[in-house]
C-alpha cells in the first residue's frame, strides 16, 4: 500500500484545486451514499487506484480482428493473386493473430493483477459510528518560598478511537469486493472507515499510523485497519458486528496551559490553622457547560510533614493515613487522599469550576513546611484544542461534522505539586458597607439598569430577588418596594472571590393617577471577603467605589 490514500477528499485538503472522479468503487452497492459509487480525490492522489486504461486490449483486439479479417479477403483475392503469394500473408495473417491472441491474454492478466495490486482500501460504511478522543497531560505546579507559582506541562499525547458497527450490506460488499478484484482465499486486505479531520490550529501528528495521507497531512487521519479475509466475520451472517479503529497521537504544540491550579490558604480558626487548598480547573468548551458535563476529580493526595501530627477535621470526607515510625522519623508517611469529587462552583463568565478542600491538623502549620501531592482530574474536552472535527466516508464525502456526531472527548490531567508555606499568610475577613439614598422611583427598569452595570464591571450576579409591594402604614398613597441583589466579583484570573449584597429599599408616592407622581430609592451595600495581601484589600475597596459609583450614574441618568 502507497502512502498515499486515494480516495481521500479534496474538501479537507487546503492545496488541492481539483476534484477527480474515480470508479474504484463502482459496484459496490455504494449507490445510495452522497455522490454515489464516484470516489472523490484531490489532485495529488488521483494516479493510484485510477483504473488502468484499456486501450491495449483494444489494440490487440484489433489486431486479431484485422488478422481475420484480411485472412478472409486473402481467399477473395485468388482470381488476381498467385496462389503462393496468398498463402505466405495467410500465414503471416495467422502468426499476426495468434500474437495478437496471446498479447490479449497477457494484457488482461496483468490489467487484472495490476487491478488488484491497486485496489482501494475496501469501504466499511457500517451504521452508528461513536469517535472518542483521550487525551493524557501530565504537569507539575510548584509554589516556592518566594511565593513564585511555577506551572509546567510535560506530556501532549492521546489516542482517537472510532466504533463502528458492520452490517449485513457490509458483509454483502464485502462478497462484491472479493469478486471483483479477484482476491484468493487466504489473502490480506486493508478496511477503510472514513477519515477525520482536525478543524483547529494545533499541528497533530499520528505515531503508529502506518497508512498516512500523501505528504504526511497532519491533523488529518484515514481509519484504516490490515486484515486477513479469514479474520474477517462469517460473510453470510445476518447479526451485526463492531469494529474498533485505534491510533496514538503527539501535538506539536509548543506551549500548553496547564488548566489546573491548586491554590493554598492559611486559615485563622481563633487559636488554631487550618489549611485549604482550592483546586480550579479552566473549562474552555462551553457546550460542556451547557450539557452539565463539569470536570471530576477522580483523586486528590495530600501529603504533610509529620510534625503536624494526625488530622482532627476535614472536608470533604478523606482517607487518612499516618504511619509513625519511632525509630526513623523520615520514614512516616503522613496522606490525606480525597476520592471521587464532584466540582461544586461555578464561576460566571469565566468558565471556571472549582473546589476547596479544608483540612486541620493536630498541631499548628510552621513557616517553612511543604505540602505536596498528586491530582488526577478529567475534564471534557481536548487541552490541545481537537474539539471540533469532520469524519468523512471512505469515498471522500462529508459524512458528520463533530456537532452532529455528539463525540465523547476527555483529557485526564495528572499533576503534581510541591506548596512551601513560607510564602502563604493567613487570611482574614474585611467588610465595607453603605447606604445610599437618592431620588429616583424604584421600578423594574431601575433593576434592571443595575444589573446591566454589574455587568459591564465584570461582577458575576448570582441571585435578584422581588417581595412584593406594600402599602406605607403610616401614608397610604405611598408604596413601599424591595428588592435583593447578590453576587460575585473576581480577582487574579477568578481565584479570589468578593462577595457584595445591595438591598434596595424604594418609596412610590401617588397623589391622582395610576402611575407614582415621585419615589425615592435606598441602596444598602455590603462587600465582604477574606483577604490575604494589602493588594486583595485594594481589590475590595475598589470594587466597593465602583458600586457606590454605579448607583450614583443610575440616578443622574434618572435626573436626564
Amino acid at each position: 500500500m502507497s502512502k498515499s490514500i486515494a480516495n481521500f477528499t479534496i474538501l479537507p485538503i487546503p492545496f488541492s484545486r481539483f476534484l477527480f472522479i474515480n470508479k474504484e468503487f463502482d459496484k459496490l452497492n455504494l449507490e445510495g451514499l452522497p455522490e454515489g459509487s464516484r470516489g472523490i480525490h484531490c489532485e495529488f492522489c488521483i494516479k493510484k487506484h485510477h483504473h488502468r486504461s484499456r486501450l491495449w486490449q483494444i489494440f490487440f483486439v484489433g489486431i486479431i480482428l484485422i488478422g481475420c479479417f484480411m485472412y478472409w479477403m486473402a481467399g477473395k483475392l485468388l482470381i488476381y493473386v498467385p496462389l503462393s503469394i496468398i498463402a505466405n500473408v495467410q500465414k503471416m495473417l495467422i502468426l499476426a493473430s495468434v500474437v495478437g491472441l496471446l498479447g490479449l491474454a497477457l494484457e488482461i492478466l496483468d490489467y487484472r493483477e495490476n487491478l488488484k495490486k491497486n485496489r482501494p482500501p475496501f469501504p466499511v460504511i457500517g451504521s452508528s459510528p461513536k469517535v472518542d478522543v483521550s487525551e493524557r497531560v501530565v504537569g507539575q505546579i510548584k509554589l516556592d518560598e518566594a511565593g513564585n507559582y511555577q506551572e509546567k506541562v510535560y506530556v501532549k499525547k492521546g489516542g482517537i478511537k472510532l466504533k463502528i458497527i458492520l452490517t449485513p450490506s457490509d458483509f454483502e460488499r464485502m462478497r462484491v469486493y472479493v469478486s471483483k478484484y479477484h482476491l484468493a482465499h487466504p489473502n490480506k486486505f486493508l478496511l477503510n472507515a472514513g477519515f477525520i479531520l482536525f478543524d483547529c490550529e494545533t499541528k497533530v501528528q499520528f505515531v503508529d499510523h502506518r497508512f498516512l495521507l500523501l505528504g504526511n497531512t497532519v491533523n488529518t487521519l484515514a481509519f484504516e485497519q490490515e486484515v486477513n479475509i479469514p479474520s474477517f466475520p462469517i460473510l453470510d451472517r445476518d447479526d451485526l458486528w463492531e469494529r474498533r479503529f485505534e491510533e496514538i497521537y503527539k501535538s506539536q504544540l509548543n506551549k500548553c496551559e496547564l488548566p489546573v491550579q491548586v491554590v493554598p490558604e492559611i486559615v485563622n480558626e481563633g487559636d488554631r490553622l487550618a489549611l485549604e487548598l482550592t483546586l480550579q480547573v479552566k473549562c474552555n468548551s462551553k457546550a460542556n457547560l451547557e450539557l452539565q458535563r463539569k470536570p471530576f476529580l477522580y483523586q486528590l493526595s495530600l501529603n504533610y510533614p509529620w510534625q503536624l501530627g494526625k488530622v482532627e477535621s476535614v472536608n470533604p470526607t478523606a482517607d487518612i493515613q499516618f504511619l509513625s515510625d519511632d525509630n526513623n522519623l523520615n520514614s512516616k508517611s503522613c496522606i490525606v487522599t480525597w476520592k471521587s469529587v464532584d466540582f461544586a462552583y461555578h464561576v460566571g463568565g469565566l468558565n471556571y469550576e472549582f473546589f476547596v478542600f479544608y483540612v486541620r491538623f493536630q498541631n499548628d502549620i510552621q513557616s517553612g513546611m511543604v505540602f505536596s501531592g498528586d491530582i488526577h482530574v478529567r475534564i471534557f474536552e481536548s487541552v490541545i484544542g481537537l474539539n471540533n472535527f469532520r469524519y468523512f466516508y471512505p469515498h471522500g464525502v462529508l459524512r458528520f461534522s463533530s456537532e452532529e456526531l455528539f463525540p465523547n472527548i476527555y483529557t485526564d490531567l495528572f499533576v503534581r505539586f510541591s506548596l512551601d508555606t513560607h510564602s502563604m499568610v493567613i487570611r482574614r475577613a474585611v467588610k465595607k458597607e453603605r447606604k445610599v439614598k437618592v431620588q429616583i422611583k424604584p421600578s423594574h427598569f431601575m433593576i434592571n439598569d443595575l444589573v446591566t452595570g454589574l455587568g459591564s464591571i465584570g461582577a458575576y450576579v448570582q441571585r435578584v430577588i422581588e417581595n412584593p409591594p406594600r402599602t406605607n402604614k403610616a401614608h397610604a398613597s405611598i408604596v413601599n418596594r424591595f428588592w435583593d441583589v447578590a453576587g460575585r466579583y473576581y480577582v487574579n484570573s477568578g481565584i479570589y472571590p468578593i462577595d457584595f449584597h445591595i438591598v434596595v429599599i424604594g418609596k412610590e408616592q401617588y397623589l391622582d393617577s395610576d402611575l407614582p407622581d415621585s419615589g425615592e430609592t435606598a441602596f444598602e451595600i455590603t462587600v465582604q471577603a477574606t483577604i490575604h495581601s494589602m493588594e486583595m484589600e485594594k481589590e475590595v475597596n475598589l470594587l466597593f467605589e465602583k458600586l457606590v459609583w454605579l448607583i450614583s450614574d443610575l440616578n443622574d441618568s434618572s435626573n436626564d
